[in-house]
């Protein structure tokens, strides 16, 4: 990360130095621990060509979770941590067997009515299997660390502009590495008690790095977008809803190849809708071009955070329905179907379109217990990943697990 983003990010830090006469600091501090079994029909991501029936393709994965939080505020200052540790072990593939963990670290200092400012940093390392999130490479170490800074002035309730930079730095071991440095502005406005709207503008720069062997050893990159959006809650006699609309515009230059250079519009349409206590309903649907969507507090809604190396466009269209059968019991079911235009990583601009499904079922209970609530969560998981063309390239798994476990406070 460069000295632009860690500038602003040690001159927020400092100027959220503790107000020193204040009420008493009150830490709070709570744990979890789970352990769970799962069965996965194809371990390995098979194309159904490669896979030929091959026993081998099934495993038993064991896992333990370990997470501790911690919560401190004291008069006009607020710092927030979280770290978590995972460790997953194969029956039969033992070279899938990997350890996670992650660590973030959060603080807001809040000097005046109107003025707020939060930091946070971020780092984390995990094995990044083809799935959902990953299209059918080798599996790979993504280590990953994170650095925001934001500084948010206006009125809490009706209107206020926020300005803020971002650091990543993200490491691939068998695809690509990247650190890119963002500085976005922000405006959000609440004409209405059930009406809001908002605009962000953000500026791009980073250097990505090519596996290993190319001839693109490493390349330069620049972008920008715009987008806006607005979200509007109605509620009667049928529940309430909420009903979120975005739209923008966004490009990503490449200084040496100009055929991976992306541009286009994006969009998002989100609807939720609550007809009971027991009931939650979502719709989603979705196009971005190519770089990811990543939910942050430093871009008011959901804006391009990070470029993703060999995908042009995705399209995302999701339904999920939540239900709390009672205080302690809760079902939830989704089904979303997705469609990428991919460009070769070799840089020679071929492209293809793959398409994927997804559908997963899940139920969890939980304690009522304020001081150790034990928990139990199952789910079941099925995704299809195929691309027109190539009819044998069809990859399908599906998986079924349980984890035990217990929360602490």
């Amino acid at each position: 990360m460069g000295y632009t983003t860690w500038g602003l990010g040690a001159a927020l830090l400092i100027a959220g130095a503790p107000s020193w006469g204040q009420s008493a600091p009150s830490p709070s501090f709570s744990a979890d621990v789970a352990l769970g079994v799962a069965r996965e029909s194809n371990s390995m991501r098979y194309s159904d060509q490669q896979w030929g029936g091959q026993s081998v393709a099934e495993d038993t994965v064991r896992s333990i979770w370990l997470g501790l939080q911690g919560h401190y505020v004291g008069g006009r200052y607020r710092l927030q941590a979280d770290a978590r540790w995972a460790a997953h072990r194969y029956s039969l593939n033992r070279s899938l067997d990997h350890d996670e963990h992650s660590a973030k670290a959060q603080w807001q200092w809040q000097p005046t009515r109107s003025v707020t400012t939060e930091w946070s940093i971020g780092s984390s390392r995990r094995r990044a299997l083809p799935s959902w999130e990953v299209l059918r490479p080798p599996p790979s170490w993504e280590t990953r660390k994170e650095l925001d800074a934001l500084l948010r002035w206006g009125g809490q309730d009706r209107h206020h502009v926020e300005l803020s930079a971002s650091g990543r730095d993200v490491d691939d071991s068998e695809t690509s590495a990247y650190t890119q440095e963002a500085l976005a502005v922000a405006w959000r406005s609440a004409t209405q008690q059930k009406l809001q709207g908002s605009w962000a503008l953000r500026g791009i720069r980073g250097r990505q790095s090519s596996p290993a062997g190319s001839e693109q050893a490493r390349e330069r990159y620049r972008g920008e977008d715009l987008q806006a959006q607005g979200s509007w809650w109605i509620s009667g006699v049928e529940g309430s809803q909420r009903l979120e609309a975005g739209w923008g515009y966004g490009r990503v230059r490449h200084d040496q190849v100009g055929e991976r250079t992306v541009q286009g519009h994006f969009g998002r349409l989100n609807w939720r809708w609550q007809p009971q206590r027991q009931w939650q309903a979502q719709l989603v649907a979705e196009q971005v071009p190519g770089f990811d969507v990543e939910s942050s507090p430093l871009a008011v809604g959901e804006a391009p955070s990070e470029l993703a190396a060999a995908t042009r466009w995705t399209r995302t269209a999701r339904a999920q329905l939540l239900w709390h059968t009672t205080a302690n019991l809760a079902v939830q079911a989704q089904v979303a179907e997705v469609s990428r235009s991919r460009t070769s990583g070799g840089f020679d601009g071929s492209r293809w379109i793959e398409s994927g499904h997804l559908a997963a079922l899940g139920a969890q209970w939980r304690s009522n217990s304020r001081a150790a609530a034990p928990f139990l969560r199952c789910d079941y998981a099925r995704e299809r990943w195929a691309t027109p063309a190539q009819p044998s390239s069809r990859t399908r798994w599906h998986s079924l697990g349980c984890r035990l476990g217990i929360a602490l406070k």
